[in-house]
């Protein structure tokens, strides 16, 4: 298994696709910082969460552009073929695109505040900031699991496209959901099925949003990280590697 989570990591941060993406957190953070700058305005915190709004679809892609590529090279085929179990191949995947996700969005952060710190005054890490970003840890973990999920069981560069439509309709009902436009019954229901998706909440975090039951959607988050794992695994055994 370990050999397997190294392999993985290993290819993973060979990819030109990752290495673009950490250099577009990297880029955005600075950007967004000096554009303020330049014009003359002030740098808001709540533009330390706007990166919600790209990252889970985006490094879906990515996630299913990598896996999908596994299958076609016959690394995967290669891997059960030597002996490892399906069930490590799955989940040394899952560690790997989780820890991806979760770099991706820490180092936006990192770059976003130190050098906001330094260039604004009012850009402060405070406790909610902090709490905020915690909060999102198990949220994004959860959008990986989904993309790990559809890139093991379609195997192919088909799941580019069922992520992309997919958190593209996450985030029309979520901003459907949250508008104020609707009958007031008919929003409730949305806002019940949008709260239970990973990506709903994130898209809205900023440093004054009080996030509602955070503890009971951390559950719902990892119970839906469990669920995506199992029933992926389980699928996964089942699939043609010929």
């Amino acid at each position: 298994m370990n050999r397997l989570i190294r392999d993985t990591f290993y290819r993973t941060s060979k990819s030109f696709l990752v290495r673009v993406m950490f250099f577009l957190m990297i880029f955005l953070a600075l950007f967004l910082l000096i554009f303020a700058k330049v014009n003359d305005v002030q740098a808001h915190t709540d533009e330390a969460f706007i990166i919600n709004v790209l990252l889970p679809v985006i490094s879906g892609c990515i996630i299913c552009n990598i896996i999908s590529s596994d299958f076609t090279n016959n690394t995967v085929r290669n891997k059960v073929i030597i002996g490892h179990k399906r069930s490590n191949i799955y989940l040394a995947n899952m560690i790997t695109m989780s820890v991806l996700i979760l770099a991706l969005f820490l180092v936006y952060e990192a770059v976003f505040f130190s050098v906001g710190m330094i260039m604004f005054d009012n850009i402060h890490f405070t406790s909610r900031i902090a709490g905020n970003i915690l909060f999102e840890i198990p949220a994004l973990i959860d959008c990986a699991a989904l993309a790990v999920f559809i890139s093991m069981t379609i195997k192919s560069n088909t799941a580019n496209v069922v992520i992309f439509m997919m958190y593209y309709a996450f985030l029309m009902l979520a901003i459907t959901a949250y508008g104020e436009e609707l009958d007031p019954s008919l929003t409730q229901k949305l806002k019940n099925i949008a709260d239970c998706l990973p990506s709903t909440e994130i898209i809205f975090l900023n440093e004054e949003l009080d996030i509602k039951k955070p503890l009971l959607k951390i559950c719902i988050y990892i119970a839906e990280t469990g669920l995506f794992t199992w029933g992926g695994n389980r699928l996964f055994k089942n699939v043609d590697l010929k």
